[in-house]
């Protein structure tokens, strides 16, 4: 390749076996290789001023080395890849957006630690086991644990106050007491999390926007009429609830969503009529 000043390039769904020639275009800014076939990414380590790349569904890659020498990157996408570690990417030290959804051959977060700068972290649907380097993280945002299956211990996430959006759907969380220190929380997502019998500690978090509980075995939803900020609330085959009181007092609600099994066992009879349009039955 002899464009060397090219700062932006995208290759998405070509057909490309080899990133060879990458060696040379070292001031690119931005490369997106989402589902090309080449098996190693060691030639894009020359293009040291690389900020955003794109690996989405590259499903021949399965190491990140020749990353370690991209000091300038801040977001990287790895959608449905085979790769096993991060160990490559502890010298990224300003990444702020990291993209692991469904990397299922993923099980260790090594090489995490360093990227004090991150904002954003989808480990969607991996399998990792163990989140405790994520305290080193203090920055995140937003944060996706959607379908860690394997996963046990989340008390590392008491050290992220600085949470705005957090996904547990699909876990085997049993106690969300760690939620207590995460103040800032807006977006919580905790459906099909049927192992966890207790949400009271929700009440602590005053900044909560949208909840979900979709197929939980939450039952008394008083708990959440200090949640004053609360505008959507999905609870779909929630088969435990059987009342809304304790939500006709929270000001900002604009839709409680149920299924339509519920319309008959739910008493709805706490929210005032001219309120009732916020009660929304569908699935």
């Amino acid at each position: 390749m002899r464009c060397s000043s090219l700062q932006r390039l995208i290759l998405k769904q070509c057909v490309l076996n080899s990133l060879d020639g990458f060696q040379s275009l070292t001031n690119l800014r931005e490369v997106d290789l989402a589902g090309t076939m080449s098996n190693t990414l060691v030639p894009l380590g020359n293009c040291i001023w690389l900020e955003k790349l794109s690996i989405d569904f590259c499903l021949n890659v399965c190491s990140l080395e020749g990353l370690q020498m991209l000091k300038a990157l801040r977001e990287l996408h790895i959608l449905y890849s085979g790769i096993t570690d991060l160990k490559p990417l502890a010298e990224c030290r300003k990444l702020r957006k990291l993209d692991l959804w469904n990397c299922e051959c993923l099980h260790s977060l090594a090489g995490l630690q360093g990227m004090t700068c991150l904002t954003k972290l989808d480990l969607t649907e991996t399998s990792v086991r163990d989140i405790s380097l994520v305290k080193r993280c203090k920055q995140i945002k937003n944060l996706s644990l959607f379908g860690c299956s394997e996963l046990l211990c989340f008390d590392a996430l008491q050290h992220l106050t600085a949470l705005t959006g957090l996904l547990l759907s699909y876990t085997k969380v049993r106690d969300v007491q760690f939620l207590k220190e995460c103040g800032q929380i807006e977006t919580l997502a905790l459906s099909h999390c049927t192992e966890l019998r207790s949400f009271e500690v929700l009440q602590y978090i005053p900044t909560l926007t949208n909840l979900d509980l979709p197929n939980t075995r939450v039952k008394n939803l008083r708990f959440l009429s200090k949640c004053r900020q609360l505008r959507n609330l999905w609870l779909y085959f929630c088969r435990e609830v059987c009342s809304l009181k304790g939500l006709e007092g929270v000001p900002e609600l604009h839709h409680i969503y149920m299924s339509k099994d519920m319309r008959e066992s739910v008493d709805v009879g706490s929210i005032p009529l001219a309120k009732r349009a916020i009660l929304v039955y569908d699935k």
